[in-house]
């Protein structure tokens, strides 16, 4: 795996918004979240503490971790 640097990481967020995945940390509290565009994202949690909480236009700093991520 190759470290890039901070200036080859795109800003590019188009083909991220969009995104949507389910994850279930290993206590059993499973999340939902979705990148409703650069800005904004939704998510819901199923089960754990505040489970049937769902949130949407949520305000977020996102930013590309690594080229794909």
């Amino acid at each position: 795996m190759s470290a890039e640097s901070p200036e080859n990481i795109s800003s590019d967020l188009s083909q991220f918004v969009g995104t949507h995945f389910v994850y279930t940390y290993d206590n059993g509290w499973k999340y939902e979240w979705y990148a409703r565009n650069e800005t904004t994202c939704d998510y819901r949690i199923h089960q754990g503490l505040v489970g049937g909480r769902w949130v949407t236009n949520q305000k977020m700093h996102a930013i590309q971790f690594a080229p794909g991520i």
